[in-house]
C-alpha cells in the first residue's frame, strides 16, 4: 500500500489529475477497473488512516506527504469538529461502514470523513482540557457506575460552553429501564425483569444481558423449572447475575412462521429507516440467505418511506438517546421496541452524512476547553508519609544492590516514626 500511494504522489504531484486517462508511463491497471476507482479506493483508505491515527501525535510520513499535496477540490486535510466517545475496543462499529460503503463518491467520503474523530472513554478521561466541537456520547451500556459519572463529568464541562451533546450519559435511559418504561406507557406488551428479581412473568422467558448486544444467553423457556435450571447453569458459569435481564417474549410471526425486525437509526433531529430483516428464527439479527423478492421489495419500500418516523420520534424522545438504532417489530400495526443500541454499526454513509451536517458545529477547532471538576471515587485509600519514605527506600536499596540491609534498614524507619509521632503528641498536650 505505501508504495502505490507514494507512487500516486508522485503522479498528482506532476500536476495531473487523478480523474485523467492513463499515460504511456503509467502502470497498468488491472482488467475492469479505471483510474478513478483506483485513486477513490486509495483516498478512502488513506481517511481511514488518519481517522484511525488523529488522536496520536504522529502520523505516518506518507499520510502527511499526501494530504499536503491535496487540492482544495479533492480532499482536505482533516479537521474534527464531530467527537464520536466510544469504548476503546468496540470502535468498530462506525469504522465498519466507513470501510464498506463504497458506493458514495470520494468527495462525499471526504467531507464525512474530515469533521470525525474517534475518542475513546479512556482516553477522554485522562484529558485535561477538551476540544471544541460536538460530542457524541456512544456506547453508554458498556459503561460502568463510575465511567458514567467520569462521562457525566465531561459532559456538564461541555454544557457550560454550550457544546452540542448527544446522549446523556446519565439521562439517557439503558436497557432495563427502556422496556419497563415502554411497557407502562402500553407501547411494548411484554415485560421485563431482573435476574435476581422474583416479579412473575408470562412465559415463555429468555435471559440476556444488559450491557452487551450479543442477544438472548437461553433458548425460549417455557417454565419456572427451566428458568431455574437456565439461572443455575448461568451461576455454574460463573456468569454475573447482576447485569442478566429475564425478558418475556414476544411473537411478532406472521402466518408462515416468519420473524421480522426492523433498524432505524437516529442522529441528532434526523431518523432513517435502515434495514428491515426476515427469518426463520425468533432471534432475527440479519436477513437469511433465502430472502424472497416480496421481502426485499419491503425492505426497499420501507427505507424509502420511512414509514413509522413519527412514531419512533416519541420514543427516542421518551429514551433522551439523540444518536443510536432502535429495533423493533411491527404487531397488529402496533410497534414493539426490542431495545436501542447506543454504539450500534453506522447508518449508510448518505445519512451519516446529513445527520453530522446538522449537529456539526461552527466552534473554533483549534479552541479547548478545561476539565475543572474531578471525578472522586466513594472510597479511597490515603496512604501516610511513612508508606511513602519505606518505598523509596526500598527503592533506592534494590538500586545500590542493597536489599540485604533491607529489614533493618526499615525498623530503624519505623522506631523513627513512632518517635516522631510521639514528640507531636506530647507538644500538642503541651501547648493545650
Amino acid at each position: 500500500m505505501l508504495t502505490s500511494l507514494r507512487r500516486e504522489m508522485d503522479y498528482i504531484a506532476r500536476g495531473h489529475c487523478p480523474c485523467h486517462e492513463l499515460t504511456a508511463a503509467s502502470p497498468k491497471l488491472p482488467a475492469g477497473e479505471s483510474r478513478r476507482q483506483r485513486i477513490d479506493t486509495k483516498f478512502h483508505r488513506l481517511q481511514l488512516q488518519l481517522l484511525r491515527t488523529r488522536s496520536r501525535r504522529r502520523l505516518p510520513s506518507y499520510a502527511c506527504r499526501l494530504t499536503a499535496l491535496l487540492r482544495p477540490g479533492m480532499i482536505a486535510p482533516p479537521r474534527a469538529m464531530i467527537y464520536y466517545l466510544c469504548k476503546r475496543h468496540h470502535q468498530y462499529t462506525i469504522r465498519w461502514r466507513l470501510q464498506q460503503d463504497f458506493d458514495v463518491d470520494v468527495v462525499t467520503r471526504g467531507e464525512l470523513l474530515r469533521p470525525l474523530c474517534l475518542l475513546s472513554y479512556e482516553t477522554a478521561f485522562r484529558l485535561r482540557s477538551l476540544p471544541a466541537g460536538t460530542y457524541i456520547f456512544a456506547d453508554l451500556e458498556r459503561l460502568s457506575p463510575e465511567e458514567t459519572e467520569r462521562a457525566a463529568i465531561i459532559w456538564h464541562t461541555l454544557a457550560e460552553h454550550g457544546y452540542c451533546r448527544l446522549n446523556d450519559p446519565v439521562r439517557s435511559m439503558r436497557r432495563f429501564e427502556l422496556l419497563r418504561h415502554l411497557r407502562e406507557h402500553g407501547i411494548n406488551d411484554f415485560d421485563v425483569r431482573r435476574l435476581t428479581d422474583l416479579r412473575a412473568l408470562r412465559f415463555p422467558v429468555f435471559i440476556r444481558s444488559e450491557s452487551d448486544h450479543e442477544g438472548s444467553k437461553t433458548t425460549l423457556l417455557g417454565s419456572a423449572q427451566e428458568l431455574d435450571g437456565a439461572i443455575a447453569r448461568l451461576t455454574a458459569q460463573g456468569r454475573n447475575r447482576e447485569d442478566k435481564l429475564v425478558v418475556e417474549f414476544c411473537d411478532v410471526a406472521d402466518a408462515a412462521g416468519v420473524y421480522h425486525r426492523y433498524w432505524a437509526h437516529i442522529v441528532g433531529r434526523r431518523i432513517f429507516a435502515s434495514n428491515l430483516f426476515f427469518g426463520s428464527h425468533w432471534t432475527v439479527k440479519r436477513s437469511s440467505d433465502s430472502t424472497t423478492a416480496a421481502q426485499a421489495a419491503a425492505e426497499r419500500m420501507y427505507v424509502e418511506t420511512n414509514p413509522h418516523e413519527a412514531a419512533l420520534r416519541e420514543i427516542f424522545h421518551m429514551a433522551r438517546i439523540e444518536y443510536g438504532r432502535i429495533d423493533y417489530a411491527v404487531v397488529k400495526d402496533h410497534i414493539r421496541v426490542f431495545e436501542i443500541n447506543t454504539n450500534p454499526v453506522a447508518p449508510a454513509a448518505v445519512h451519516l452524512l446529513v445527520g453530522a451536517r446538522e449537529i456539526d458545529c461552527t466552534t473554533d477547532p483549534a479552541s479547548r476547553t478545561p476539565v475543572r471538576c474531578e471525578f472522586k471515587p466513594p472510597w479511597r485509600e490515603e496512604l501516610s508519609w511513612a508508606h511513602w519514605v519505606s518505598r523509596g527506600v526500598h527503592t533506592l536499596l534494590w538500586k545500590l544492590h542493597l536489599l540485604a540491609i533491607e529489614v533493618p534498614v526499615q525498623r530503624w524507619l519505623r522506631r523513627t516514626k513512632r518517635w516522631l509521632v510521639r514528640n507531636r503528641e506530647r507538644s500538642a498536650l503541651d501547648q493545650t
